[in-house]
């Protein structure tokens, strides 16, 4: 046996468990008694250059976390409320600039075919400048201008809807479906209408009220059905009302237009009997 100037034959134990040296399991313990690997730590260790594992040096790999094409992160938090400099530098480039500046979030999401969106919050309250900007686009801009929410949604490929609500002569070639809004029975008081709230309403008349308009400016249709005590309407506060009277005969229905705008509103009444 060549010269040694420590020799552990049976183990080593020092005090408080400090220093933990079994010779049965071939392992050392800095901080416990019972160590279960060939090193066992427990504690803070503190390495200065470099610390190998297998033929890596970690302590480098964590200066740069993936550091070559499948980057994750090079930066997080260099300056300011920067969060990621750069996360996934290479091919599958997830975001090329979160938080660089100001409270922009991502400057390049996706950068490639798939991209989802060229940019995310680069300036005042702009969103989505560009959401899928080539291929299956959803959304070419979000909140670019003015409180504007979707100026395009799916303008190439699979196209969704093109027509904004606050935009004038659009060519709409599709509908929809309207649920009917249902004022319930009136028994009593005043029924003021809503035209804003259904292009479609309905009413059951069982007691004597008023009909009157409201202050929205718009029309819609409004079904009134007489029941079993259906009483007199009054129509209060119409500029123009015309067509058929309201009676009280019991299943009578009646198909009222509805109208409000600048110029007063008027009141339309068919019979439907």
């Amino acid at each position: 046996m060549a010269n040694k100037n420590f020799i552990v034959r049976h183990g080593l134990e020092t005090n408080n468990n400090v220093l933990v040296a079994n010779t049965e399991t071939n392992s050392v313990g800095i901080g416990t008694a019972e160590p279960t690997s060939n090193l066992h730590v427990i504690g803070t260790a503190n390495i200065t250059t470099s610390l190998v594992v297998g033929t890596t040096d970690v302590v480098t790999e964590l200066s740069g976390i993936g550091a070559g094409a499948n980057a994750y992160s090079t930066s997080v938090g260099t300056s300011g409320n920067t969060y990621a400099t750069s996360v996934g530098t290479g091919a599958n480039t997830y975001s090329t600039s979160v938080g660089t500046s100001g409270n922009t979030y991502a400057a390049s999401v996706g950068t490639g075919a798939n991209s989802y969106a060229t940019s995310v919050g680069t300036s005042g309250n702009t969103y989505a400048t560009a959401v899928g900007t080539s291929g299956n686009a959803y959304t070419v801009s979000v909140g670019t201008s003015g409180n504007t929410y979707a100026a395009a949604v799916g303008t190439s490929g699979n196209a969704v809807s093109a027509a904004i609500l606050t935009t004038e002569n659009q060519t709409v070639s599709g509908g929809a479906a309207v649920t009917v809004k249902d004022l319930g029975v009136q028994s009593s008081g005043t029924l003021t209408l809503d035209v804003g709230d259904r292009p479609l309403q309905k009413a059951n008349n069982n007691g004597v009220h008023t009909f009157a308009p409201g202050t929205v400016k718009g029309c819609c249709l409004v079904t009134y059905t007489n029941g079993p005590a259906a009483g007199a309407i009054t129509t209060s506060g119409w500029t123009f009302v015309g067509g058929d009277s309201f009676d009280t005969t019991n299943g009578n229905d009646f198909l009222c237009h509805c109208t409000v705008d600048d110029h007063g509103s008027t009141l339309s009444i068919l019979a439907l009997q």
